[in-house]
């Protein structure tokens, strides 16, 4: 009820060149917060492949529109604003399709890879909801049950087949969701002596909190090497890949850990309110349309600006060159006029606690 039925996106663009063989990919990281990164300034290494990708623009000061996913997709994927549900004002509310849509409209053949755990467990049904709106201009959903590396042939034989067709794909993966499980068991990055668990207590002791820590932060270490495998597929083509966090978690800041058992309104006064967003493309992008090569050039000036995600949505239609009544330049990345973001916000995520 919150979202446009129409697939009406009054969208169109004279800088995409069909049949160009371009790729894009949204993808949409869980629970992983932007302190944990290497290049937003974290002491551990977990994110080598990011650290040494010359063709990255990072917005290391971005800020969640919500704690939990299924308000912060709404956000990211539409023109709709942070706490609509609450304020109740139009100009707040979603009031264009998903962001999936305008691409299909410009002829992008659409795919969507989400994880089945999250669309088939009963307390999600919601959300579940939610995508299957976010993705009906998809040529296939690919759903999962292992977490998104291990569907990395899946992805390339997709857009192998499509051929020169452009690509758009709608990404999710488990990520550094509690209880912080996906990661290289045979190699992790960082030891784990205990799993975390719902059962556990990292509040009362320092032990189970350090394997809480090492847990998430192996999460993070395979998060990159998802995008480092995914890169590896497209090596070649034109593509553009975005990523951003749905939110972050609490992980010991003032005693708080995981959001369960923290009210929602707390969320804005710590750092788990700090995702990660960030774009890497390969030359060929660049190199494919003016437009792309002066977009980029716009993003690498405001990565020291506050970000949120409603910037998400009308940077990608920026980037694209995307023409609707929906898009608004001062939330576009893309556009000299793009405007920071002042709402709550407690601090940057290379900032130290004690500030």
């Amino acid at each position: 009820k919150l979202l446009p039925s129409s697939l009406d996106t009054d969208a169109s663009s004279h800088i995409i060149q069909q049949d160009s063989g371009l790729v894009c990919i949204l993808h949409i990281g869980e629970s992983l917060n932007a302190s944990h990164l290497t290049i937003n300034g974290y002491e551990r290494n977990t994110t080598p492949w990011l650290s040494n990708k010359k063709e990255l623009i990072n917005f290391p000061d971005c800020v969640a529109s919500a704690d939990l996913t299924d308000r912060a997709i709404l956000t990211i994927l539409t023109n709709g604003r942070r706490n609509f549900q609450e304020v109740k004002d139009p100009l707040y509310m979603p009031s264009s399709p998903g962001i999936m849509d305008f691409f299909h409209t410009c002829n992008f053949r659409c795919a969507s890879f989400w994880h089945h755990e999250v669309l088939e467990a009963d307390n999600f049904q919601f959300l579940a909801q939610q995508v299957k709106y976010f993705v009906r201009s998809t040529k296939d959903n690919f759903g999962y049950k292992t977490d998104i590396i291990e569907q990395i042939d899946q992805i390339r034989n997709f857009i192998q087949q499509q051929g020169n067709q452009n690509c758009f794909l709608l990404v999710n993966n488990y990520g550094s969701h509690a209880f912080f499980t996906n990661y290289d068991k045979l190699n992790p990055p960082f030891p784990i002596k205990l799993s975390p668990s719902p059962m556990s207590s990292p509040q009362q002791n320092p032990d189970i909190a350090k394997n809480y820590i090492n847990a998430y932060d192996c999460t993070v270490h395979y998060t990159d090497r998802v995008f480092q495998a995914v890169a590896e597929q497209l090596k070649g083509r034109p593509f553009i890949y975005v990523y951003v966090g749905d939110h972050g978690e609490y992980l010991g800041e003032d005693g708080l850990w995981l959001r369960g058992n923290v009210a929602s309104e707390e969320f804005y006064k710590h750092s788990a309110c700090k995702v990660p967003f960030l774009i890497f493309y390969s030359p060929e992008f660049e190199r494919l349309h003016p437009h792309f090569t002066k977009a980029l050039q716009v993003l690498r000036t405001k990565q020291s600006m506050s970000t949120a995600h409603e910037h998400v949505f009308h940077t990608l239609l920026g980037i694209m060159g995307i023409n609707t009544k929906y898009y608004e330049p001062s939330l576009d990345l893309s556009n000299p006029a793009a405007l920071p973001y002042y709402g709550p916000h407690p601090r940057r995520c290379d900032e130290s606690v004690e500030n």
